[in-house]
């Protein structure tokens, strides 16, 4: 496991919502989909950043 698994299954473990939200860089979308995140927008752009809006619903 690399440090950004680590972080983010930490991260998520111990979180009581229902749902995270996020704006991936376009680049790591394949970490984020790895677990469980799915797009819920088309790629945008702001301030000349690019981002993919990404959502999970944590169980």
């Amino acid at each position: 496991m690399g440090v950004g698994d680590f972080i983010l299954s930490h991260l998520l473990g111990s979180t009581v919502v229902a749902e995270v939200s996020l704006r991936s860089s376009v680049n790591a979308m394949s970490f984020y989909e790895k677990h469980g995140f799915v797009a819920t927008g088309p790629e945008s752009e702001f301030n000349g950043i690019r981002f993919v809006p990404m959502t999970l619903r944590v169980v």
